[in-house]
């Protein structure tokens, strides 16, 4: 499971901080922590997420 947190993220839904404490609760997780973003990292980031799933299957 890939879980995808920008650094920047100021919201208490999404921060990074919710962030690692979900990657600590599941055992095959994969947490990715990008500098400088914020929440739209599904729209900066989309190729390398996709991949990311697609890799998954």
């Amino acid at each position: 499971m890939a879980l995808w947190f920008g650094l920047a993220d100021t919201s208490p839904v999404h921060s990074p901080d919710f962030g690692a404490t979900l990657d600590g609760r599941f055992v095959n997780s994969t947490l990715h922590r990008l500098e400088g973003e914020g929440s739209a990292i599904l729209w900066t980031h989309a190729d390398a997420i996709l991949e990311d799933l697609a890799a998954a299957v």
